[in-house]
């Protein structure tokens, strides 16, 4: 498959339009949750390669959506805290922590947060089938035989409640807010469920109040891309005009939530309005602040600064004393004294008295330097000739 982005080169001379080519090279299910595909992406000027690659890399780890377990309350027994083990499951609590993050979803409409359920009575494999979400739910899990759990006592019942949510990039379990109490009754449960309805209207046969529960946080892995590769290769074949081009060729794993060419795509359109929304905030900055310059005053400016010029040129420039320091720190704080080229003489002289620059030079008049110890005539005709060769200006007079 072929994908071809048309554009115009508004840095070239010539109005031809040149053609970015995304080509889907390899696709392969290398697992139900690791999805690959393999592209090339040119052709681009000698030097942009790198930097196409890099944003696309970036943007394709961080900041593409995906649904991930946020937290889990485990009931019958309560459980309080991740390093606790259940009498009747292989697994520890930490180990089903891991294993329900790994677990992959596909949202196939627009879902901020839903509460699922697992809820098993008897010795049984537990897998991500039986998470049982709202009917009207628009997310399910990629891989149905994703492994979470077994339990080895015919006689446990044990019940828990997801959350799962939508957001970018990782979020660390420090960063979840764990909460006692119930979930929400606004939250939505699979309808003809009977055990989760009672454990939300009472606990147990007998009814009354469950014991308090607290959310274990998860760390919340939502990118969809689990990896991205790419390489630059220069190829002469790509252009029609005898110039040297470059492509990439990038390779993406997914979690099999997204296609990796949709997955591209996505992220190539999130890099052109990040910079088409930043170049309308930028114009519209410069209208509201007055930025923009008249014609006729830029006409103005330009013939008023030849004028001066022609006046000027050749002369050396003395420095208003009104003036000085607002000059001094805008042009020379960073023009050390060696660029002047002095004797070693001088050089030395000024070094002692703490003058490294030449804004700290002209801040001396030549009576103020001849105060300088071991500082002549001659080192101060040296110095005033060495700044009007080399910067065209001359020392403050007292």
């Amino acid at each position: 498959m072929v994908v071809v982005l048309q554009r115009k080169d508004e840095f070239r001379n010539s109005n031809t339009m040149n053609s970015i080519k995304l080509k889907l090279l390899d696709f392969r299910i290398e697992e139900k949750c690791l999805h690959y595909g393999r592209f090339s992406l040119g052709p681009f000027n000698i030097g942009q390669g790198i930097t196409v690659g890099n944003s696309l890399r970036r943007t394709l780890i961080s900041d593409l959506p995906g649904i991930a377990i946020t937290s889990v309350d485990i009931r019958n027994p309560v459980i309080d805290h991740e390093f606790s083990s259940i009498l009747g499951i292989r697994e520890s609590v930490l180990e089903i922590l891991l294993n329900l993050k790994e677990i992959s979803f596909i949202q196939e409409g627009p879902e901020k947060e839903v509460s699922g359920i697992i809820n098993i009575t008897g010795s049984k494999k537990i897998t991500a089938k039986d998470i049982l979400l709202p009917s009207d739910s628009k997310i399910r899990v990629v891989d149905p035989d994703q492994y979470i759990a077994t339990t080895i006592d015919p006689n446990i019942h044990i019940e828990l409640t997801l959350t799962i949510e939508q957001g970018k990039g990782y979020k660390c379990f420090e960063d979840s807010k764990p909460s006692c109490g119930l979930p929400s009754s606004k939250a939505a449960h699979p309808a003809g469920v009977d055990s989760s309805k009672a454990a939300l209207e009472g606990w147990g046969p007998g009814g009354g109040n469950p014991p308090p529960a607290k959310k274990l946080p998860i760390d919340a892995i939502f990118r969809p891309v689990k990896k991205v590769n790419f390489v630059v290769e220069e190829d002469n074949s790509l252009s029609s005009d005898n110039l040297n081009k470059e492509q990439i060729m990038l390779e993406v794993w997914t979690n099999g939530s997204i296609h990796p060419q949709n997955a591209l795509e996505n992220a190539a359109n999130i890099l052109v309005h990040l910079f088409s929304d930043w170049s309308v905030n930028l114009t519209e900055s410069f209208s509201q602040n007055n930025v923009t310059i008249s014609e006729d005053l830029e006409d103005n400016l330009t013939e008023s600064f030849s004028e001066d010029l022609e006046k000027d040129q050749g002369k050396p420039t003395a420095l208003a004393p009104e003036n000085m320091n607002n000059f001094i720190s805008s042009n020379y704080e960073e023009i050390l004294i060696e660029d002047l080229k002095l004797s070693v003489r001088s050089y030395n002289c000024l070094k002692r008295s703490q003058i490294h620059t030449v804004s700290d030079l002209l801040n001396y008049s030549k009576e103020n330097l001849l105060e300088i110890k071991n500082f002549g005539l001659k080192s101060a005709d040296e110095i005033i000739e060495a700044l009007q060769t080399h910067l065209g200006v001359c020392l403050p007079k007292n």
